[in-house]
């Protein structure tokens, strides 16, 4: 079987990305997609910022994709209490996904609309922080001001908002 494994791992790679994070904008729809094989990573995106004080701006929704099969499940601030992901949330993406404890990598950025790869900025080093150093480059994602062009972490400023 381990012989196998990196004939398995060929042919996952040629099925793209397993999972994606969708930023959807309510009056446009999908606009932003964030790609990357493990799931969990893609939630440290969204388990950061809710973690460290922000909340979900009432004009963006947040999807996670398993890109696969095509099934989607919308993330809400209930699925990241208490700086964790939520143990229903963990039981529904492995209903889905029974394979989904994959080792990540870099994720890639996407407009959706235009399908041009994005930079990803600061929220890169935010997000694989150490927990206890991920306040410090959460805020420092939130304060910092890169130039005009659109990349993840300029995204993440306008999906997550102030806490209330």
């Amino acid at each position: 079987m381990a012989a196998l494994r990196p004939l398995r791992s060929l042919w996952d790679a040629r099925k793209g990305f397993r999972w994606s994070l969708y930023f959807v904008k309510k009056d446009e729809g999908l606009r932003y997609a964030l790609h990357e094989n493990s799931v969990v990573l893609l939630l440290e995106y969204v388990l950061g910022p809710l973690e460290n004080g922000k909340q979900l701006s009432s004009d963006w929704e947040l999807h996670i994709n398993f890109n696969w099969q095509h099934k989607a499940i919308k993330l809400e601030e209930r699925h990241f209490q208490n700086g964790a992901i939520d143990r229903n949330l963990i039981t529904e993406i492995s209903t889905i996904d029974p394979g989904w404890k994959v080792t990540g990598g870099k994720p890639v950025f996407v407009d959706a609309i235009t399908r041009k790869s994005l930079p990803l900025g600061w929220s890169y080093e935010a997000a694989f922080q150490r927990p206890e150093d991920r306040l410090g480059s959460v805020r420092q994602l939130f304060e910092s001001r890169e130039s005009d062009e659109v990349t993840l972490a300029t995204v993440m400023r306008q999906v997550f908002v102030e806490g209330k």
